[in-house]
């Protein structure tokens, strides 16, 4: 008697039903039948996710003014700042109310000011710096205005890396520029003035595992260190959302460098895109024999024609163990980057505008510019120039 198998419902991240029901409700003239064969779910599904998610989501965008939960996080931890200086300030102002005579909003700030930014402090009490200063009767000090200088140092290292950097990577910024300042005061000055960089998200894997295709060892052995390029490399893939459905990237990395030697994208998650990601950087670097490249156990990386290429390159497969992510760390860790720094904050309309904004990334910012504290916090390209000499930039 045959009988029938339950097949298994498949699940949804949050992130794609709460686009999916963005799509249906800015779908123009498409149906709702065009939209659910473009997302590849049933429309019972996406009426569904309407009925669950569409006032909320449109309420949300609605509050938010159009800005990306990266963004409104960002202005909230800025106000909270603000906020809490105020606070604080309000509170010595109480205080010194209950202790003594009347004192004026101008002794209130000269009094705190080892305390908390002049700026901040001027705010809360509602008068301006330059009648702060004008009823001081002298100019800011010295260190005032240094502190003044360099903090728009900050915000301008800042705003050219959109947000990436936290205070560690600044500080190595502006001593790059000459700037002797030391790490403390610049992590205080961004506190105070609410600049913080992007938050990291949770990473998910992509790549299928449970294959019956043939399994390499783990000769890396989660040991990520090289003495040169070209000895080891890792690789892995990751997914992008956009209004058009899904897209996929493949990565291989050097770990001498930390450098994107090869990538690819494509709207599906196939074999051809390790391949591709793999030519490339196979053309680019041209390795000798010997090569480690290390990646997960994903049914493309296991396939005969990728094998098959890396044996033609005289390249040694190397796989992490079974559900073991610290195996590949590194690679993991630059898809985390790459999330926080770029895609989650922003909307990308198409497969197209997704690439393009990503191959800048990577080819303009994250190899040629971005430093990385593995490669002595300068870029994977800086670093390979300044140490091997062997690789043209």
């Amino acid at each position: 008697m045959e009988t029938k198998t339950k097949s298994k419902r498949k699940k949804h991240p949050e992130q794609f039903k709460l686009e999916a029901v963005r799509l249906l409700e800015t779908r123009g003239e498409r149906t709702v039948a065009d939209v659910a064969a473009g997302l590849g779910v049933a429309e019972s599904l996406l009426h569904s996710w309407k009925k669950k998610y569409g006032s909320a989501a449109a309420q949300v965008r609605k509050e938010r003014g159009g800005e990306t939960a990266e963004e409104e996080l960002m202005r909230l931890r800025r106000e909270v700042t603000q906020l809490r200086q105020e606070r604080d300030v309000l509170k010595k102002s109480v205080a010194g109310l209950r202790e003594g005579p009347l004192v004026s909003p101008y002794e209130l700030v000269d009094s705190e000011k080892a305390a908390f930014p002049v700026a901040a402090l001027c705010e809360a009490v509602g008068v301006s710096r330059s009648a702060y200063y004008a009823w001081r009767g002298s100019t800011p000090s010295a260190r005032e205005l240094a502190n003044e200088r360099l903090l728009a140092e900050i915000r301008s290292i800042h705003v050219e890396n959109e947000a990436r950097y936290g205070s560690p990577r600044i500080v190595d910024e502006l001593r790059d520029r000459g700037h002797q300042v030391g790490k403390h005061r610049v992590a205080r000055l961004m506190r105070e003035n609410g600049i913080w960089a992007r938050m990291r998200r949770r990473f998910r894997h992509t790549t299928d595992s449970k294959h019956k295709l043939p399994v390499a060892a783990n000769l890396l052995a989660q040991n990520f260190t090289t003495t040169a390029p070209n000895q080891a490399w890792v690789g892995d893939i990751t997914y992008v959302w956009t209004a058009e459905g899904w897209a996929y990237l493949a990565v291989l990395l050097d770990l001498y460098s930390r450098r994107v030697v090869g990538w690819a994208m494509r709207k599906s998650l196939s074999r051809e895109l390790a391949v591709s990601a793999l030519r490339q950087a196979l053309t680019r670097r041209r390795p000798p024999n010997g090569l480690i490249h290390h990646t997960d156990r994903g049914s493309q990386y296991a396939s005969q024609e990728y094998r098959g290429l890396l044996h033609q390159h005289g390249a040694r497969c190397s796989m992490s163990a079974a559900g073991n992510c610290y195996d590949n760390a590194v690679a993991e860790s630059f898809f985390a980057t790459l999330k926080k720094e770029l895609v989650h904050g922003c909307a990308f309309e198409t497969r197209s505008e997704a690439y393009d904004a990503i191959s800048d990334y990577i080819e303009n910012y994250y190899n040629a510019k971005r430093r990385h504290s593995a490669a002595g916090n300068q870029s994977p390209i800086n670093f390979e120039l300044a140490n091997s000499g062997r690789l043209a930039a």
